[in-house]
């Protein structure tokens, strides 16, 4: 939060965070604000939601590198849903005019790609599945995910707006995680089984979520002898097409729920029973997924 801490105090206000909890006093005032790019887009979506209810006129640069900007994009495109606007005078950059208000509207939530991602990329290794109610036009960063299993060999094809995706012989390519880190425990599951050498490019954030992701994902994946190294922007890993364990492998969850689910479905495709530390993590952002992984006729019980 020291991003929020600087930019409250350089005002004067109070901002104070212990283990427990967060201080905080404003309003804040309006003015031009510099927002490291290479962090977390949700500092600048915050800043973007709250930009027109202050008295003047803001700015916000992002400082590059730029990262996530399609979360940013989703933000945008929402406040101008709710009658807000919202200028991008550069790639970079987005003035918000003062003395306006949020009104009322009726939204349909489209599906959510960072959480299909899972079912997909299971599908992509293991069987076929159809995702309903995806948006095919989506501003979504995530939904890039379709791309990379098209490109890695699976099978995908839309009816309306559902989308049906389906085992095929993988292939390994790199995939770049700048605009859909979310993407990267899952991806680490695909690049596992995918025979030959993935790796993952700019994937630095992955360090700066729930949990160091990467060094989540080293750790569980090496418990199955996968071949996975890193350095601080990257991950290698050396695939194969299946992996099994005679024991059942424990595995530590990360208080994530990305590392919870990803490695539900390396477990999932690997045929063997696992266990997992700290599943509950899915409550976060997907409290009903392992109710869906059922759905796939998968055998899951709380111990």
């Amino acid at each position: 939060m020291g991003i929020y801490a600087d930019l409250f105090l350089s005002q004067g206000l109070k901002f104070a965070q212990s283990p427990e909890q967060i201080d905080l006093q404003g309003p804040l005032s309006s003015g031009i604000f510099q927002i490291p790019g290479n962090i977390s887009s949700q500092f600048v979506s915050g800043l973007l939601l709250a930009a027109p209810l202050l008295k003047g006129e803001s700015a916000i640069a992002v400082l590059p590198p730029y990262e996530s900007k399609s979360y940013v994009d989703l933000t945008v495109d929402m406040m101008k849903r709710f009658g807000v606007q919202v200028q991008e005078p550069s790639s970079h950059g987005y003035e918000v005019p003062a003395g306006q208000r949020y009104k009322a509207q009726d939204l349909t939530v489209e599906g959510d790609y960072s959480q299909a991602a899972f079912f997909a990329v299971w599908a992509a290794i293991s069987g076929k599945i159809t995702l309903l109610d995806m948006n095919p036009q989506s501003l979504q960063g995530d939904a890039v995910i379709l791309k990379q299993l098209e490109k890695a060999g699976a099978k995908v094809e839309w009816n309306g707006n559902n989308v049906t995706i389906e085992k095929g012989n993988l292939q390994p390519q790199i995939l770049d995680l700048a605009d859909c880190p979310d993407l990267g425990p899952i991806l680490c599951v695909l690049a596992a089984y995918t025979p030959g050498q993935t790796k993952l490019i700019h994937a630095a954030r992955l360090r700066y979520k729930e949990c160091d992701r990467i060094a989540a994902m080293e750790e569980e994946l090496k418990k199955w002898n996968v071949n996975i190294t890193s350095d601080e922007d990257s991950i290698t890993i050396e695939g194969k097409e299946s992996w099994s364990a005679k024991q059942p492998v424990l595995m530590d969850g990360h208080n994530d729920h990305r590392i919870v689910m990803a490695m539900s479905i390396f477990t999932l495709c690997s045929q063997s029973k696992g266990e997992i530390c700290g599943a509950k993590a899915i409550t976060k952002s997907y409290p009903g997924f392992f109710e869906d992984l059922m759905k796939l006729n998968v055998k899951v019980s709380e111990i």
